[in-house]
């Protein structure tokens, strides 16, 4: 971290054929650095999410080339990303203090991480990238273009399905029942289900995890096919959770 917090200046070699940058040489004779991205292959992904995050297509990936190919307009202080306009006070750039300010790097415990792929979560840092949560949610078949039926399953055993109680006069509008586990659909139609995917960096996996097993022991409510059945109780359990894991998660590497 020591050269992320040199002044913003460029200063000439010896010979004054480039410029240090901190972290790499510029040559202004070619209009390019004589050294690859400080983080090798890794800047290809990282110059694909930036361009992502502004909403403009990606150029082809090049470990050397500088200010985006516009040396007029762009600057890049530590030869670690560039970006057009004054990063101090011009409105296209971070502003000084924050991570953007350093090409969008950032320290985590000592470890350098760029903020558009990565994050630090707990001291430690953790791609951006989403992660199998454990949790399936799952519909089978089609009735005159309606769902059969809704459930959600859970690595390494259990589910969860809502129904209407089959004692009930009205098969389509009675007191609800949770099933857990669904037995009459779980593991049977894996071809129906779909892994719910989250990134570590905005979830709390487990707790995630957690609040979506715990749907299983709600007070049930009433079934009413088409305004609140399966389907419903399904979305209902996921968003639930969703809504109260924001946080991250330290992935376990196998």
């Amino acid at each position: 971290m020591v050269a992320l917090n040199k002044t913003y200046r460029k200063t000439l070699t010896p010979d004054r054929s480039a410029k240090d940058s901190g972290h790499r040489y510029y040559s202004p004779e070619i209009s390019r650095w004589l050294n690859r991205d400080p983080i090798g292959e890794r800047a290809f992904e990282v110059q694909e999410s930036r361009y992502h995050f502004i909403g403009i297509p990606s150029p082809s990936g090049n470990l050397y080339s500088s200010f985006d190919n516009k040396p007029v307009l762009g600057i890049d202080p530590f030869g670690l990303q560039s970006w057009s306009g004054n990063p101090i006070t011009g409105p296209q750039g971070p502003a000084q203090g924050d991570p953007g300010f350093y090409g969008g790097w950032d320290c985590c415990n000592g470890e350098i991480y760029h903020v558009l792929t990565e994050c630090c979560c707990r001291g430690r840092v953790v791609r951006r990238a989403p992660i199998d949560t454990g949790v399936r949610t799952c519909e089978h078949s089609y009735w005159f273009g309606l769902p059969q039926h809704a459930w959600i399953e859970f690595e390494g055993g259990g589910s969860i399905g809502f129904y209407p109680n089959p004692y009930g006069p009205n098969p389509f509008h009675a007191p609800g029942m949770i099933s857990s586990p669904d037995s009459s659909y779980e593991g049977g139609y894996p071809s129906d289900c779909e892994d719910v995917e989250l990134s570590p960096c905005e979830y709390d996996i487990d707790r995630f995890v957690t609040k979506v097993k715990s749907a299983a022991t709600i007070p049930p409510p009433t079934y009413v096919y088409g305004m609140y059945d399966c389907r419903h109780f399904l979305y209902d359990a996921i968003n639930n959770a969703l809504n109260i894991s924001a946080g991250c998660t330290i992935p376990i590497v196998p």
